[in-house]
């Protein structure tokens, strides 16, 4: 009786030994399923934004982040639209599961809310806030005024960046810090002014001061001055204009920012390209001439729609003169001449009488 019953408990702590670890490993995996982030083990966090992925790995770092995801207050909507406020994926990794954040940042650490999940809304605490907007991995990214200000031309439909960029920018931190950078950058843009319009360009944040200089290719000055009192450019030809744009913001008490930038443009002055016909009705044998005037191409390629003896092309003064001589056999009929360059686009229509008898 006593060998059985030592038998049996063998096979009971066997048992246990198998189905307790089993048991553990169960409740460990329901543990990481769950999108609770104090259940299971988060092993690292991922944070994607802009154009930058970070994984984090450190205990601290770790901890702080999944307290930031626990420590907001439900809201109903955000004070501004969230398209307006820098976005920033927080990924959990778990054992076998991924969780989900994203934190939506303002320069105001009194505005930066988060959803989670189940896509609810949270309002992150001030004291919780300013330490995310100051993180080493998203100051440059967390708050609009920490890289300098852009200015982007809008003209002709199409928007253009500066061909240069030189200064200096600084702003502090939501924890105190400073921070001041030299700026120098370059890029090859030309910003392409039709005639009749003005120079029109968009600041990502308004300077205090700002003040441009227009000059020719000869290094006239056009205009030098407050743009606001600029008055409309008209010139009769093709130019390359050469703007430059000082701007400076000042240090104040309600500002986080302030520096001091020159943007310079390559501004091309476009007169629209006029395409003349000396007449829309010939007869076989004879010349039509097509005038294109304020046109910059390199050549024109001409596509007569009936069988032509000749294509002569001559420029003068920055006028091209094409002649078209119509065939001695051309039949008659509504014929095209298309013309073709690099600012030239045009097709006339021409009637070819019947040859003379």
């Amino acid at each position: 009786m006593k060998k059985e019953s030592g038998k049996n408990f063998k096979v009971l702590v066997l048992l246990l030994i198998l189905i307790v670890p089993i048991l553990i490993a169960i409740f460990v995996l329901r543990q990481n399923q769950s999108t609770d982030l104090r259940k299971g083990s988060v092993e690292s966090v991922t944070l994607v934004y802009g154009n930058q992925n970070h994984t984090i790995e450190d205990k601290g770092e770790l901890e702080f982040f999944i307290s930031l995801a626990e420590s907001g207050e439900s809201i109903a909507e955000t004070l501004k639209p969230l398209s307006e406020y820098r976005k920033c994926e927080a990924i959990f990794h778990k054992v076998n599961k991924d969780v989900k954040y994203q934190i939506y940042m303002s320069d105001s650490a009194e505005d930066c809310v988060y959803t989670d999940p189940d896509g609810k809304l949270f309002r992150i605490p001030e004291k919780e806030a300013k330490k995310l907007l100051a993180h080493s991995l998203l100051t440059d990214y967390a708050v609009s005024y920490s890289s300098f200000p852009t200015l982007e031309f809008s003209q002709g439909g199409k928007k253009y960046g500066a061909k240069k960029i030189q200064g200096e920018w600084s702003f502090s931190k939501t924890n105190g810090e400073k921070s001041k950078q030299k700026v120098s950058e370059k890029a090859d843009r030309k910003v392409v002014l039709p005639q009749g319009e003005e120079l029109n360009f968009e600041f990502s944040l308004k300077p205090d001061f700002c003040s441009i200089t227009l000059q020719n290719e000869k290094g006239e000055i056009l205009y030098s001055g407050d743009p606001e009192e600029m008055e409309l450019v008209e010139l009769e030809t093709d130019t390359l204009l050469s703007l430059a744009v000082k701007c400076d913001w000042y240090e104040k008490s309600q500002n986080a920012y302030s520096g001091s930038l020159t943007y310079t443009f390559d501004v091309f002055y476009d007169v629209p390209t006029v395409c003349s016909i000396d007449r829309q009705t010939v007869s076989p044998g004879e010349k039509i001439t097509i005038t294109v005037e304020h046109s910059s191409t390199d050549r024109i390629s001409v596509i007569p729609g009936f069988s032509a003896e000749k294509n002569e092309q001559s420029k003068e003064d920055g006028v091209w003169t094409v002649t078209v001589l119509v065939a001695d056999d051309v039949s008659a009929g509504e014929y095209s001449i298309r013309l073709t360059g690099s600012d030239v686009e045009e097709n006339f229509t021409v009637t070819v009488r019947g040859a003379k008898k």
